[in-house]
């Protein structure tokens, strides 16, 4: 067999590359011994560390001052010295004021090392033994006399390549965590550094190491978690055994819109300034991680005392800064995520992804979203319609694009795992320590679930194979077929083939007899004055009772309708799978997250100059902000008359200027409905509105202007957040014996029909928003 030269060129490569690393080596011994100047003692208070090389971990801190007990602290031993750069002048004054030649120095491995003492307010800065030296603080004694330790001392001008030598040697008493791992390994290779490179990567277990090379193979997560690299605090809950399976469910899209949602939350709290980086330090994320200081005012109160006493963003002092940095701290809408809340959270995602895989044939080898895109062919849609569902049997159209209707319907599937993942799935959500008797006990795995999300699929536009299979499957059936094997076992009754058949298809028919019952689209709260969900069940799985309890909320409608203008003391459950649901997926469908010209209705969740806020609204989807945002179907009207012109062209906004303006408006209906003897309310099936504080203001001065100008005019009231609807003799009565309205009024008119009066009633609210500025933005500047 020949030989080749090609043959030995990976040997001959491997050679250079131990050669050049064994001179590298010993080019790193030689300065290390050029630029030492000895070892000394020196006070504690004079020790420095960059936290920007190495993460803080306080657990660390916690175990080494156990050994310090249990053993002593060994600062003479030199295994236990920390290395310090100085520069010589600084170290010829303090040789001078502390009366010791740099010969003591030296010789200190001989003897005891020598104390130097240093100016007051001066600081050493150190290489590495950040958690040796916390740990001395909380174990020394006090006082200058005990506070010290051994320093090996290195003079200023020794290269970098020697210095990331030394920082870089750790004890093998201390595993570096993934997160420490992984910031020098991207350090490293940003240097070109392969010797850098191996040495850390040798320090991960095999598995680990195999972990790394997927994660570096797909640049977007990559890139999605080098942006959070300024954020040291971040790293120390990195878990690189857990990334294999994460990247098995195929959803980039996902993984990376929670990244950049961690990454936007720490730049805004952070003033979008690089010199307040490395103050995010491990206890500060592990402080604020979930909180939603905006949101509750439990939180915000929370958030408060941790500035104030320092407990997070210890080490940053200036006062100016941490009021700034309080500042955008309490304006952080939604909750504050993390690295940890990330991969807690994957473990909600599982699930969801795992249902929509159940659509898809095994051997895709898109992303889940580009799968199930790739499933619409717009099969039973409607054109220039989108079919929403508003809860488990509330399903109906509004208007959207095919954008739209692909997009959002992937939501809504995604959705629909999140509320059935018990029953499809072998995932279950976490046990309460002391379960509700009321809550249902988890079922198996549940065909008819898988039968339901088919048909929902086929409903919203989606078909494949795998669809049409499973809504061929017939759950009642093979429900019926176990229910009576389990009642009569073969082993005990006996029947023929035919009667069995017979008895399946007649208890199949009797079950088709039941109607699905129709209600009203519940309103969840986003928080609660009661304690709602604590600090520590805010990430991860959900908990077995607010999973039960919550999941008549998990509807596309209520996500994006829900928004609280006055913070309760806690948040809700619902409002934490919220925040987590939009973390994952993003409001907008792809085609539309940059657009400038669509508006919203409620506040946002994106963010300004990369940071959430409340103030900028979504660039979602007209729909959504119009078709979705209220919980009131717009009825069928008239297209003539007062009322049906209304419905079709809205009112006139540039024309409303006065309260006689609006007056006129309602006259036009209201004269044309003839029927003066009952009271109109809003609502078609509920009878009451649900209205922002927002709407309500607006309404109330809009209110208080028709007063002045026509006090004939009869007014419902606002209780608990709603309208009410009022009887003629009690309004007769409000109106006769008020003379300032303290709460918001509206009137209520009378239209031909419910519908008619529901429909004109949703218009008036918006007009009075509109009137009183209360509305859009849109609409704001159509009134401008």
């Amino acid at each position: 067999m020949k030989t080749s030269l090609d043959d030995y060129v990976p040997i001959y490569r491997f050679m250079v590359f131990i050669m050049n690393d064994d001179y590298k080596h010993r080019a790193i011994l030689q300065d290390k011994q050029a630029y030492f100047c000895g070892n000394a003692k020196v006070g504690l208070n004079h020790l420095n560390f960059d936290t920007t090389q190495s993460l803080f971990n306080q657990s660390n801190v916690s175990r080494l001052v156990k050994i310090f007990k249990d053993e002593d602290c060994l600062r003479l031993e030199p295994d236990h010295y920390i290395p310090a750069v100085i520069d010589m002048s600084q170290l010829e004054n303090a040789l001078r004021q502390s009366q010791v030649s740099q010969a003591d120095l030296l010789r200190s491995f001989q003897t005891e090392p020598p104390k130097l003492l240093f100016p007051n307010g001066f600081t050493l800065t150190c290489l590495r033994g950040q958690h040796r030296i916390a740990a001395a603080r909380e174990f020394l004694p006090p006082g200058e006399y005990h506070q010290w330790w051994t320093v090996e001392i290195y003079k200023k001008g020794i290269s970098e390549d020697t210095i990331a030598y030394i920082r870089d040697e750790y004890s093998n008493s201390r595993k570096p965590p993934d997160g420490d791992i992984y910031r020098q390994v991207r350090a490293y290779q940003s240097r070109s550094d392969k010797s850098g490179e191996l040495k850390f990567l040798a320090r991960l277990s095999p598995n680990k190491r195999k972990a790394m090379k997927q994660l570096q193979k797909r640049d977007w997560l990559a890139n999605a978690l080098d942006k959070l690299l300024p954020y040291h605090g971040l790293w120390p809950a990195l878990q690189l055994g857990s990334i294999p399976t994460i990247l098995s469910w195929k959803c980039p899209e996902e993984i990376c819109s929670y990244l950049e949602r961690v990454r936007t939350i720490w730049c805004f709290i952070t003033c979008d300034d690089d010199s307040l980086n490395p103050f995010v330090d491990e206890t500060t994320v592990e402080l604020l991680q979930s909180l939603a200081p905006s949101s509750c005012s439990g939180d915000r109160k929370l958030a408060m005392e941790l500035v104030e006493t320092q407990r997070v963003f210890p080490k940053l002092k200036s006062s100016a800064r941490r009021s700034k940095v309080l500042t955008r701290l309490l304006s952080v809408n939604g909750m504050i995520f993390s690295l940890h809340t990330f991969f807690e959270d994957t473990k909600y995602l599982e699930p969801m992804v795992m249902t929509l895989r159940g659509l898809l044939p095994p051997t895709t080898k898109d992303s889940i979203r580009d799968a199930i895109a790739k499933r619409y062919t717009g099969v039973s849609q409607k054109d220039g319609q989108l079919y929403t569902q508003w809860g488990e049997n509330d399903e109906r159209y509004v208007p959207g694009s095919e954008a739209q209707r692909i997009y959002f319907g992937y939501l809504t599937l995604c959705l629909y795992g999140m509320r059935h993942f018990p029953s499809m799935t072998n995932i279950s959500p976490r046990i309460d320590k002391k379960p509700e008797k009321s809550i249902p006990h988890v079922s198996a795995i549940d065909q008819t679930h898988w039968h339901k999300l088919a048909e929902l699929a086929y409903s919203l536009g989606f078909d494949s194979k795998e669809i049409q299979r499973l809504r061929r499957e017939n759950p009642d059936e093979g429900m019926v077929r176990i229910a009576l094997h389990q009642r009569r076992p073969e082993e005990y009754y006996e029947i023929s083939d035919s009667d069995f058949e017979a008895e399946v298809h007649r208890q199949c028919e009797a079950l088709k007899k039941f109607k699905r019952r129709q209600q009203p689209p519940p309103t969840p709260k986003l928080s609660d004055d009661f304690p709602a969900e604590p600090i520590n069940r805010r990430c991860g799985k959900p908990y077995e009772s607010s999973h039960v309890f919550d999941r008549k909320y998990l509807f596309l409608p209520l996500l994006y309708d829900t928004e609280e203008h006055t913070p309760k003391n806690s948040i809700t459950s619902f409002a934490v799978k919220r925040y987590i649901f939009f973390a994952f997926f993003s409001r907008d469908p792809p085609d539309e997250q940059t657009s400038e010209n669509t508006q919203d209705a409620y506040r946002s969740e994106q963010h300004i100059n990369g940071s959430p806020t409340r103030e900028d609204p979504i660039d979602a989807t007209t729909m959504m902000s119009q078709a979705l945002v209220r919980h009131i179907s717009i009825p069928e009207v008239p297209n003539s008359g007062p009322i049906g012109h209304l419905m079709q062209t809205g009112p006139d906004m540039n024309a409303l200027s006065t309260a006689d303006d609006i007056l006129k408006v309602i006259d036009a209906v209201q004269g044309t409905c003839k029927r003066e003897d009952k009271v109109a309310f809003f609502g078609i099936k509920t009878g009451t509105y649900t209205l922002s504080d927002n709407e309500a203001t607006a309404i109330s001065k809009t209110a208080i202007e028709i007063m002045e100008s026509d006090r004939s005019r009869k007014f419902g009231y606002v209780k608990d957040g709603r309208l009410k609807a009022l009887q003629m003799d009690r309004i007769h009565e409000m109106v006769n014996q008020t003379t300032n309205i303290d709460y918001p009024g509206i009137i209520f008119y009378v239209g031909n029909s419910r519908s008619e009066s529901g429909a004109f009633g949703m218009e008036f609210v918006k007009l009075c928003a509109i009137f009183h500025g209360g509305g859009t933005r849109q609409n704001r500047k159509r009134r401008e």
